[in-house]
């Protein structure tokens, strides 16, 4: 038989659109986003793993905090494990300084933009 999985994400924004995708309302508004592909893929990868769920649970607490809020010691062990990994790698792959501007300069005009949420 499947193993049940459980996916946790820290960000928000992408369990919310997760969400949204798993409903055919949702899914049809999703599916007009320019990245609207990639939720269409990941939505099929998961209807053939019916045991795998998606879970959120918040960023940049301490481990007394989060478990505070009853969230399980292996998620934010996990969390913290994958933020190392991202500032490592992010460092070596940080982009030009331009091109942050450029990205700073479309979240100020864009401000309602879903995939610019939290970035400015």
């Amino acid at each position: 038989g499947e193993r049940p999985g459980i996916v946790v994400t820290d960000c928000q924004a992408v369990f919310k659109v997760w969400l949204q995708v798993r409903t055919p309302a949702g899914r049809s508004a999703v599916l007009r986003r320019a990245d609207g592909y990639l939720w269409a893929a990941l939505a099929e990868a998961a209807s053939k793993a019916s045991a795998v769920r998606v879970e959120w649970c918040p960023a940049h607490l301490s481990q007394e905090e989060f478990l505070q809020r009853g969230l399980p010691v292996g998620w934010w062990t996990g969390n913290a494990k994958v933020d190392a990994v991202a500032n490592e790698r992010g460092q070596a792959l940080a982009a030009p300084a331009d091109l942050v501007e450029r990205w700073r300069a479309h979240v100020r005009r864009e401000a309602g933009c879903h995939a610019c949420a939290g970035f400015n």
